[in-house]
């Protein structure tokens, strides 16, 4: 056996859990590999203090947690627990989805613009713009009027 497989092996070692050949095998190993049988002791003083590490009960209310999930007990079942009133409040959070979702839509539309009005104003703005204001008297569209009513 190799070191790296030896290593691979010293905590199932450690637990008793290897057949008989693998742990002959082991044995023979260990008395060799000074390496494997330091780690073996390390291991093992792990192991020691962890069995020796006081335990702390779970507090009552986790216990009742979780042996409602085990149960498959909802927060749901727990807010409703009549049947009757399961499909009530179904049926109540439904229509309230439904009314917040028509308010969203109508909110909306009162929000969008027409596309005609909002075309127009983008040509009236791209036509001014394309005569500079600072070469141009203040005056210059009283101008124009007058000049094609002249006609």
């Amino acid at each position: 056996m190799n070191e790296r497989e030896a290593s691979d092996l010293l905590s199932a070692y450690l637990d008793g859990e290897l057949t008989a050949a693998e742990r002959s095998s082991m044995d023979g190993h260990l008395r060799l590999c000074g390496e494997c049988r330091a780690e073996l002791e390390s291991l093992s003083r792990v192991k020691a203090l962890t069995h020796a590490a006081p335990r702390k009960a779970m507090p009552a209310d986790m216990v009742a947690r979780l042996e409602r999930r085990v149960r498959g007990e909802s927060w749901w079942s727990r807010l409703m627990p009549a049947p009757r009133l399961r499909w009530a409040g179904a049926a109540a959070l439904a229509g309230l989805c439904a009314a917040a979702l028509w308010h969203a839509r109508a909110a909306r539309e009162e929000e969008t613009l027409p596309l005609e009005a909002l075309l127009a104003a983008h040509s009236r703005s791209t036509a001014e713009n394309l005569v500079p204001t600072d070469l141009v008297a203040s005056n210059f569209s009283a101008q124009l009027a007058a000049y094609y009513e002249a006609d």
